[in-house]
């Protein structure tokens, strides 16, 4: 058994094209993962959505707190005939099952885990239903069989999908991956929660202090311009931000750059997360070579403020490859790592070319990818792991700035 606690909802398709033999074997892979699983009461909760034509939800997570009340429930779960709507499956989770009325512990801050099963490719759009499920805070494991294909599962899934999406050939290999599922499910929800890092904790007292700028891309979709905001708060939340601590700065681009705010323009949390609110979504082209441009003088003023020897981040987030650029993005990356000693995290969203980003960062290591901006979230731990795992040069203080690209918006009017 393992001593976790989360509400566990597994969505499974049970389309006609599954059929009823099959459909025992699933039945009987449920009985085995969810009998490795510590489920009761302030424990592990478990939820059932069945669909095809439409989904339902037999069990909530309010509604059996003994694990054989579940399994009994499993073992004689009805199977139905119809076609395959994943998405439809995935908005009935976020909006019937994943709410206090059912027994959510969301409002707890207990992990939220949604399991999606299916045989083939969803009949109707499944990404935007995925995203929100994903964006309200909901880890997905997809797991596909027999044919359905690694890219839609990869929709699906949280980040980063080694992790998230299972694939098998056939029905009779599905109990090969009970055990793996139970593990993952249970690694995952141990590890769910980000530490807020103390630099004093993870250094010495005088390595504590940082300076960290953003460059960053903004979408011409709301949804997106929210989550580039909230990545960047997020931030704010890993580290002791202040005078002393940690110091940020925004800068934007898109055909042009511009500084949101320097480094020593806020000092508290309070007062930066005000300034990130306050952005406004614009638009225009890719020139990812000016907005490292623009970095090069706020890194020097950045150390004129300051006497003590400083550890200078700078993490670049965009959607898009560089496009009309004067000169490639290597020269003024390259004279910001190697004249400034600037270590830069290189994060692509959807159409960003990882080469490109490999060429900012000068590093495979300080490189990531994601296909969707709600994917951000995902991968903040293991920035902050790789920036605080840091093993060199002693410093006094960090500078850290955040690079937005504002992306290329065309009006379509």
């Amino acid at each position: 058994m393992f001593d976790v606690v989360a509400d566990i909802a597994f969505i499974v398709d049970q389309s006609s094209s599954i059929r009823s033999k099959n459909f025992q074997l699933v039945r009987d892979f449920l009985e085995n993962t969810i009998g490795g699983l510590d489920v009761g009461e302030g424990k592990i909760k478990i939820a059932v959505v069945l669909y095809s034509d439409f989904p339902r939800a037999d069990v909530s997570f309010n509604t059996f707190d003994d694990k054989t009340d579940i399994l009994r429930y499993i073992s004689s779960m009805p199977y139905g005939r119809g076609k395959t709507y994943t998405g439809a499956a995935l908005k009935f989770a976020k909006e019937h099952v994943f709410t206090k009325a059912r027994g959510s512990r969301r409002d707890q801050h207990v992990q939220q885990v949604a399991v999606v099963i299916t045989d083939g490719k969803s009949t109707d759009e499944v990404a935007r239903a995925a995203a929100a499920l994903r964006r309200s805070g909901i880890t997905i494991f997809a797991l596909g069989i027999k044919d359905t294909e690694e890219d839609d599962l990869r929709e699906i899934a949280s980040y980063p999908y080694k992790k998230f999406v299972f694939n098998v050939e056939d029905f009779d290999k599905l109990n090969s991956l009970s055990n793996i599922l139970t593990k993952t499910l249970c690694n995952e929800i141990t590890d769910s929660i980000i530490p807020r890092v103390s630099l004093s904790q993870k250094h010495s007292d005088d390595e504590k202090n940082n300076n960290t700028n953003f460059i960053s891309e903004y979408s011409k979709f709301h949804s997106t311009f929210d989550d580039m905001k909230n990545f960047t708060k997020q931030w704010l939340e890993a580290f002791e931000v202040g005078n002393n601590h940690v110091r940020f700065g925004l800068v934007k681009f898109a055909s042009s750059a511009t500084t949101a705010f320097r480094l020593h323009d806020y000092n508290t949390k309070a007062d930066i997360e005000k300034a990130v609110n306050a952005l406004i979504m614009e638009g225009g082209g890719t020139r990812t070579d000016l907005g490292l441009r623009e970095m090069i003088p706020l890194f020097e003023e950045a150390v004129r403020t300051r006497e003590e020897k400083v550890r200078k981040l700078l993490i670049v987030i965009t959607d898009g490859e560089s496009r009309g650029t004067e000169e490639s993005v290597e020269v003024p990356a390259k004279l910001l790592r190697t004249e400034q000693n600037v270590t830069i995290y290189a994060i692509g969203v959807k159409d960003a070319s990882e080469p490109e980003l490999e060429l900012i960062s000068g590093s495979p290591q300080r490189t990531f990818y994601v296909k969707n901006y709600d994917f951000l979230d995902e991968i903040k731990k293991d920035i902050i792991t790789e920036i605080c795992s840091f093993e060199g040069e002693t410093f006094d203080y960090w500078h850290m700035f955040i690079l937005y690209l504002q992306h290329r918006y065309v009006n379509q009017n």
